[in-house]
């Protein structure tokens, strides 16, 4: 096992707290954590222990809860933030160095160096940070709270409050989200990248549990495109049944094209998965 005896572990979620849960057993299953904490509004099964938490509804109040209440449950020197589409990959990968910074997530390849690091599903966090995230200068906005601390306030905090982000080189070892990892991580984040991690009966039972905004997501549909890709058709079939569980036929075309730039694309997908859970 892994010590970890610095870092708390947690995940902060009101609307797939189960799924939450198996997340830190994950994790919990190689690492030695100070504490696992399960922040939620009700219990779910896992061996990190659940502290009650006002209910978080919408992003907002995520955002909220992560910039200015987080601190109050983390009595360790850093904390682990891990959300249910990402765990702990390798523990191996662990370097010690990754305490020398006060923020590490997945790179964004999409922005430029100096505002690339990082992800904040899978991150690790000092208190230091967290303190400075309370004070009058940092600035909130309408956006997720990963972007406010890493891309919009990170001059203030690293000139106001001396806070250190991980280069591109640490972040990519630590973790990875988008694109194809280029080496093994400690670990991950995004529920496209599920099956290279999970089987596929793990897969499904994890969708199974998935609110319907999110089986009508981008996300969920880069994994079902994954499988197609793979002609893992059963799979394909099974994910498109949960997409019809969460909506009409409009809603699910409307969910493959905004992922799929081709209008024509949509409905030959639609036609294509109708076919598969028909059995023709």
């Amino acid at each position: 096992m892994q010590d970890l005896s610095q870092v708390t572990l947690c995940a902060a979620d009101c609307v797939t707290p189960a799924l939450a849960g198996q997340a830190l057993d994950r994790c919990l299953a190689q690492c030695d954590f100070g504490e696992a904490l399960l922040l939620s509004h009700e219990a779910a099964p896992t061996q990190a222990r659940w502290t009650r938490i006002d209910p978080l509804r919408s992003i907002a109040d995520y955002n909220a809860f992560m910039l200015g209440q987080l601190i109050e449950h983390v009595r360790t020197p850093y904390v682990l933030v891990v959300q249910w589409d990402g765990f702990v990959l390798d523990a191996s990968q662990w370097r010690s160095c990754f305490l020398d910074f006060d923020y590490i997530g997945a790179r964004w390849p999409w922005h430029p160096t100096g505002s690339d690091v990082g992800n904040g599903g899978f991150s690790l966090r000092s208190r230091r940070l967290l303190e400075a995230l309370a004070s009058p200068g940092f600035v909130h906005a309408d956006a997720p709270e990963d972007d406010l601390i890493c891309r919009r306030n990170r001059p203030y905090l690293e000139q106001a409050h001396g806070i250190r982000f991980a280069p591109a080189e640490v972040a990519e070892r630590f973790a990875y989200e988008n694109g194809e990892p280029q080496r093994s991580t400690f670990g991950f984040h995004g529920l496209f990248n599920l099956w290279r991690h999970l089987d596929e009966g793990q897969v499904l039972v994890i969708a199974d549990s998935l609110p319907a905004r999110t089986c009508l997501s981008k996300a969920f549909v880069d994994l079902q495109m994954t499988y197609l890709q793979q002609r893992k058709y059963w799979m394909v079939g099974a994910m498109y049944r949960l997409m019809t569980r969460a909506g009409d036929r409009q809603a699910v075309l409307a969910a493959y094209g905004q992922a799929m730039p081709d209008a024509e694309v949509p409905e030959a997908l639609v036609s294509l998965c109708e076919r598969l859970i028909q059995g023709t």
